[in-house]
């Protein structure tokens, strides 16, 4: 709705808003909420314990979620592992399917977010998270990863008074 218009702003992914911002969406970023600490990679006790342990295995995700296109893109560049041909990967409709095929052991790992991946600690026992997205980025770019973010339509800000987007923005 932001991108048609619809909305002055919105919240999501960044992700999202820098894909459909190259199409030519009159978007402006105005600040980031938080954080890919946030999302994380979840294993049961005997799941893996590394992206290098995930080869072969199975990762459960919602593969149209920002995280999962950042995991995907984060652990080709940072570690050379292609989800496409090392990873079996299997796609669930919400984050509560990936807690709950780790749990079932239908899956080695998965990839998924707040507050899930807390549940998943809470109700599996000797699960844990064995990488942060927010920590690979970090550790490979020296930067935190911007996760959730406020972006405004400029064009449909441009037809409210001059300082509204500076005041949207603080």
């Amino acid at each position: 709705d932001i991108v048609t218009g619809n909305f002055d702003i919105g919240i999501g992914a960044w992700d999202f808003f820098a894909k459909v911002y190259a199409k030519g969406a009159p978007l402006q970023l105005a600040g980031i909420i938080s954080t890919g600490s946030l999302a994380g990679y979840y294993a049961g006790p005997d799941g893996p314990n590394s992206l290098a342990e995930l080869k072969g295995k199975t990762l459960s995700a919602m593969t149209v979620s920002g995280t999962y296109l950042m995991g995907r893109t984060w652990a080709k560049a940072f570690d050379g592992i292609d989800f496409e041909k090392d990873v079996n990967v299997q796609n669930v409709p919400n984050p509560p399917a990936v807690l709950g095929m780790v749990a079932a052991n239908r899956a080695d790992a998965g990839l998924v977010w707040e507050h899930t991946l807390s549940a998943g600690l809470l109700k599996v026992p000797g699960s844990k998270v064995f990488l942060n997205l927010n920590d690979h980025y970090r550790k490979n770019t020296g930067r935190d990863m911007p996760y959730f973010c406020v972006a405004i339509n400029s064009k449909r800000m441009a037809k409210h008074p001059k300082d509204s987007v500076a005041r949207a923005i603080a």
